[in-house]
């Protein structure tokens, strides 16, 4: 039986390229496990990154819920820097602003 002609927008591959592509697409998704002689390299001890801090027991449950928040430059900006400061990402820096305020307001109560 005949192949079907293939009726899309993609280009065509030579043969060989598909069969590359057919062959990455079936291993894994993970990252094989380092050896030792392919394994990270030491790095120096002062410049390992800083022990990570748990913000709340709040951050233990899993994110559910997506809100679409606007802020000024200028907020933006100093968020940016306290996050860099931490070495911890944008997200991180504002569950850890909004679980501060919800403490305040818990204790104003």
């Amino acid at each position: 039986m005949a192949k079907p002609e293939l009726r899309s927008r993609r280009r065509s591959l030579d043969p060989e390229q598909e069969a590359r592509i057919a062959t990455f697409s079936s291993t894994p998704d993970t990252a094989p496990e380092p050896t030792p002689e392919t394994g990270p390299t030491a790095a120096p001890k002062d410049a390992q990154k800083p022990a990570k801090q748990s913000a709340s027991p709040t951050a233990e449950e899993p994110k559910s819920k997506g809100f679409n928040y606007r802020m000024t430059p200028t907020r933006h900006a100093k968020i940016d820097a306290m996050r860099k400061e931490d070495d911890r990402s944008f997200q991180w820096m504002l569950d850890r602003l909004i679980d501060l305020g919800i403490e305040a307001w818990e204790a104003r109560k």
